[in-house]
C-alpha cells in the first residue's frame, strides 16, 4: 500500500511538471516526431546512420508474421512522416532481428534492425528524418521519467507521453499503456534519449540496457 501510495504521489507531481511549458519538452516531441518511422503499419525510429543508409529499429515482432517467418520483399515496408505529410512505401532490407519470448523467457527479447539506402530520400524528394540516439548505456532509466512516443495505432503516426512506472533489469514499464499499432516505437525522454522500445500493449518495453546487450551480442554498434 505505501508503495502504490509514493508511487501515486510521484505520477502525480510528474504530470504536474509534464503541464507546464518546457522548451525541452518541446525539442523532444520535435526530434521524437522528426526520426519516426512506420514499419508495416506499426512503429519503429531512425537509431544511426553511416555515409550510405539509415538504420530503423523497431519491434521483433513486427517484422515476422504469424509463423515467425521474416516478411520480405514488399511485405516489409517503411513510411516517414513530415510536416503532416507521409512518404510512399520504402523497402528496407532486414539486417538482424530477434523474436523469442515466452512466459519462461520474458517478452523483452523481440527487436529488429532495418537499413534503407540514403539513395532514396534523394530520388523521392522525402525529408531526411533526424537520428535519435539510444540512452548512454552508463546509464539505467529511472522510474517516474516523463517520456514521449509516437506509432501508429491508427491510419495516421501519433504521440502519446506519460511515465515509465518501474525499472528492471531488461525491461521497462510505462504508463498510460499503449495502444495495438504503437510496438516499435521509441520511449523517448525529454532530454531527447531513448529509454525503451515498446513491445506490449500492457506497457512493457525493452529497456535501453538490455538492446545494448542484444546489439552487441549480434555484434552490431548503435553509432
Amino acid at each position: 500500500m505505501f508503495r502504490k501510495t509514493v508511487f501515486g504521489i510521484v505520477l502525480a507531481l510528474s504530470c504536474y511538471a509534464m503541464a507546464q511549458p518546457s522548451v525541452a519538452r518541446a525539442k523532444a516531441w520535435g526530434l521524437a516526431y522528426n526520426s519516426a518511422a512506420e514499419v508495416r503499419g506499426s512503429g519503429g525510429f531512425v537509431v544511426s546512420e553511416n555515409e550510405t543508409h539509415y538504420f530503423i529499429m523497431t519491434a521483433g515482432h513486427v517484422v515476422v508474421d504469424n509463423d515467425k517467418e521474416v516478411y520480405k520483399g514488399k511485405d516489409l515496408w517503411v513510411r516517414f512522416y513530415s510536416a503532416g505529410t507521409i512518404s510512399i512505401s520504402a523497402y528496407p532490407t532486414l539486417i538482424w532481428h530477434i523474436y523469442d519470448t515466452g512466459p519462461d523467457k520474458g517478452y523483452y527479447n523481440d527487436l529488429a534492425l532495418l537499413k534503407l539506402d540514403k539513395e532514396w530520400f534523394v530520388r523521392t524528394k522525402t525529408p531526411k528524418p533526424q537520428i535519435i540516439h539510444l540512452l548512454d548505456r552508463k546509464i539505467k532509466p529511472k522510474s517516474a521519467t516523463p517520456f514521449v512516443t509516437f506509432g501508429s495505432p491508427g491510419p495516421w503516426l501519433s504521440a502519446y507521453s506519460g511515465l515509465v512506472r518501474s525499472v528492471h533489469p531488461n525491461h521497462i514499464m510505462i504508463y498510460p499503456v499503449p495502444k495495438r499499432g504503437r510496438s516499435g516505437s521509441a520511449v523517448v525522454d525529454y532530454e531527447g534519449n531513448v529509454l525503451g522500445v515498446v513491445l506490449r500493449t500492457n506497457g512493457l518495453c525493452v529497456s535501453s540496457t538490455h538492446i545494448y546487450e542484444l546489439l552487441d551480442a549480434a555484434k552490431i554498434k548503435n553509432t
